[in-house]
């Protein structure tokens, strides 16, 4: 094999998204992908898909390098408008990373609002990516509202759709982000509520203790939902960590809700 410092940024990339889909746990091939990716950030990349796979790679190995985020930040804010289209991958792998590059946050939001109302409604990845990028930012902690408006007004049509594009996890992580960054929007929190409702047989305990600790923290009442996580709850209480069934009594108590049968089974 040619030395890591002559190849492409392609093949740099090609190789980084290899070896973290296969979770290969090589740390200096790792570190060897990192330092060669640098110096080829640092010239401009015009392949955005490139900047994306490297961050998820990165991101994705557990790879310690803000250095390398920092040289994928720089090269993204020159393209910042090509750069939308990775927008949700870009910030998933600095949030996984807990890299919170703030020109680079507020630049790619602001490029990126124009485009969320136009992503197709009948597509289940679009819906992913809005729950993606919103609980990015949330576990960075870094409150963008224009954006939050954005993604709640790209997402509301796709919780109405009739055949319902979304999935208990996007639902969960949705939920969470706007509780976490206490952005309140009641047709959203609504339409959350009813598609959760009508997918609340496939949640498992950790998203149920989301949810509920969603609507204790804003606070949103939503009663059939309430009533539905407690009964869902009690069917996964054997099986639930400790943590999930914490939280779950937690926010049972903050929202004042005495679900006897779900509390007597919790303790």
């Amino acid at each position: 094999m040619r030395k890591m410092s002559d190849g492409s940024m392609q093949q740099l990339t090609n190789l980084a998204w290899a070896i973290a889909t296969l979770q290969y746990h090589d740390l200096p091939l790792r570190n060897s992908i990192a330092a060669a990716s640098m110096p080829r950030l640092a010239h401009g990349v015009t392949c955005m898909l490139h900047l994306s796979n490297t961050a998820w790679s990165c991101a994705t190995c557990k790879l310690q390098s803000h250095p390398l985020l920092n040289s994928i930040a720089a090269a993204a804010l020159p393209n910042i408008k090509e750069a939308a289209p990775a927008f949700s991958s870009i910030v998933w792998a600095m949030a996984i990373r807990a890299f919170a590059n703030v020109p680079l946050l507020d630049s790619l939001a602001a490029a990126s609002r124009p485009t969320l109302h136009l992503s197709d409604s009948e597509s289940l990845a679009e819906t992913k990516n809005l729950a993606k990028t919103a609980w990015a930012y949330a576990v960075l902690a870094f409150v963008n509202q224009p954006l939050l408006e954005a993604i709640a007004a790209a997402a509301l049509p796709k919780l109405s759709h009739q055949c319902l594009l979304t999935e208990s996890q996007d639902l969960a992580n949705l939920s969470w982000a706007d509780a976490t960054l206490y952005y309140e929007d009641c047709p959203l929190r609504q339409a959350l509520s009813s598609s959760a409702l009508k997918l609340i047989s496939e949640f498992q305990c950790q998203n149920l203790a989301i949810t509920l600790w969603s609507m204790s923290a804003l606070p949103w009442s939503h009663e059939p939902l309430r009533n539905a996580i407690a009964a869902q709850s009690m069917r996964h209480i054997t099986a639930a960590e400790s943590l999930h069934l914490a939280n779950i009594a937690w926010s049972c108590a903050m929202l004042e809700f005495g679900d006897a049968p779900l509390l007597a089974a919790i303790a």
